[in-house]
Parts: C-alpha cells; sequence; structure tokens
C-alpha cells in the first residue's frame, strides 16, 4: 500500500522521499530520494524535511507507527494532519475502547492488564464480568501481533506473555469476544468533512476470528443498511476528532448492534 501510494503522489507530478530503516523496502524503488531511518524517528526526520522547499504534504499511509510521527511534522510545518490526541487515540486499542465509552457507543466487556498483575488475572476477569471466548492483544501492536483468543480462563495466563511480548508499552487488553458478520468501513476526510467511500464484507478465518481471509467489495447490503453503517461510521468520526484523511474501520453486529473492533486513522 505504501508503494502504491508513492507512485501515486509521483504520477500527480510530486517529488516523493521516502524513509524506512529497511534500505531493501519497496518504497526505495519507487520514491525519487530514500532515506534510512526509523519512521519512529522524528527529530531526524525533521531535520532533513526542514531542508525542502515548498514541501506540501506528510504522508503516513497504511502504518500506524509512522503515523505519529507524521503527525508531529505535518504539526511542525503547518500541513493538514489530524492532531496528536486523535493519533494516538486511533492507534492504542485502550484509549480507543475508552474514547468509545465516552460516546456511548457498544464496546465488549474489556480491561487492561501489566506483567505485575498478572497474578490476579482471575480477580481481574471476575470484576470485569469478562467472557468466554475472548481476545487478548497487545494496546500498541498492528497486523495481527501478539493476538490469542482464548476460551477458558486458564488459557489467559499464557496470552497475557504473549501480548506482552509485542506490546512497546507493557500494556495489554482482555475483551469478550463478539459474535456476527464482520465489515470494514472506509472512509475519507477532509477538514472534517466525511465521506463513506466503501464497505467490505471480510470473511473471518473459522478457528481464528481475528484473522482475515477474504472480502466481498462492495458488501451485500441493503441501502438501509448501508445508511445504518454510513451514520455510525460519520458519528464515529466525528467523536473522535478526525479532520484529515483515509480511516479504515472494522466493525462487528451483533443483536443489531455495531460494535468497533479497529479503529486506524
Amino acid at each position: 500500500q505504501q508503494t502504491r501510494c508513492i507512485k501515486r503522489c509521483k504520477k500527480l507530478g510530486f517529488l516523493v522521499c521516502c524513509f524506512d530503516i529497511n534500505e531493501n523496502c519497496e518504497g526505495k524503488k519507487a520514491a525519487d530520494l530514500f532515506f534510512k531511518l526509523s519512521i519512529k524517528n522524528y527529530n531526524e526526520i525533521m531535520l532533513i524535511v526542514s531542508e525542502f522547499e515548498n514541501v506540501v504534504a506528510i504522508l503516513a499511509p497504511a502504518t500506524e507507527i509512522g503515523n505519529l510521527t507524521a503527525c508531529l511534522i505535518a504539526t511542525k510545518l503547518g500541513l493538514p494532519y489530524n492532531c496528536e490526541e486523535v493519533v494516538k487515540t486511533t492507534s492504542n486499542k485502550l484509549l480507543m475502547r475508552e474514547k468509545l465509552d465516552s460516546l456511548n457507543l457498544d464496546n465488549p466487556k474489556y480491561f487492561s492488564i501489566r506483567y505485575k498483575n498478572i497474578s490476579k488475572l482471575p480477580l481481574y476477569i471476575k470484576a470485569n464480568e469478562l467472557s468466554f471466548p475472548c481476545i487478548v492483544k497487545p494496546v500498541d501492536s498492528s497486523a495481527g501481533r501478539g493476538i490469542t483468543i482464548c476460551k477458558k480462563t486458564c488459557d489467559v495466563k499464557e496470552a497475557v506473555s504473549y501480548a506482552l511480548e509485542e506490546s512497546q508499552e507493557g500494556l495489554v487488553i482482555l475483551e469478550s469476544l463478539i459474535e456476527g458478520k464482520q465489515f470494514s468501513l472506509e472512509t475519507l476526510s477532509r477538514n472534517g468533512v466525511h465521506k463513506l467511500i466503501a464497505i467490505a464484507a471480510q470473511t473471518m478465518d473459522s478457528k481464528e476470528k481475528h484473522v482475515e481471509v477474504g472480502h466481498i467489495l462492495p458488501a451485500p447490503i441493503s441501502k438501509k443498511e448501508f445508511s445504518v453503517f454510513e451514520r455510525y461510521a460519520i458519528d464515529l468520526l466525528d467523536g473522535f476528532g478526525i479532520q484529515f484523511g483515509a480511516c479504515h474501520i472494522e466493525v462487528r453486529v451483533n443483536d443489531n448492534k455495531i460494535y468497533a473492533l479497529d479503529f486506524a486513522s
């Protein structure tokens, strides 16, 4: 996806600079200029970007890791981008759940835990009324890393330890697994005006229910169902304060309620 974005920008006539710690990445081949730097390295990237004239956009396509760096640079240069709070809320699974609660949108039962409290897991599960199966995941990972579905309490400790290995914050979230049909809502926003541009029906692996194995685009849904999803997506984007760019929202529908599973800005 990053390479396609680079090629599209070049086709529109822009000179494109690519930053990546991997000097063999595909983006290097497509971009006009390449700099071997981690996309987490705000200071070094900022030094390089500040040397260019007429910088018109900072992009971090399909990467949560680079999203915050791009946000900080864009803010420094006065370029359009979502604010730092928005970027953090949409890239941290616990902050996302807490924001959904504040917006009175449907949420599964959930709680977070750190390594030092693993011995208290049974108490946490009971106190938070977590039901099984549940899903355990790092609050700050992507692409399915560190995720486990647990069917009973005795599976949770190992799943939490695995999730912690993939969490830079050292924090894990546990959520009751929502059953139901899964969809992805694809949106575009500009100056706080939102458009739902596509809905895909996702096919999930029968065993690992968090793993997508295919999708149908456009989703085979009625106009009424599309309108319901559209209203939900716009309310979500407004509630989170999204101003610019593409968003990817994954949801499941259970008992006519829409539950957000993931939200990437």
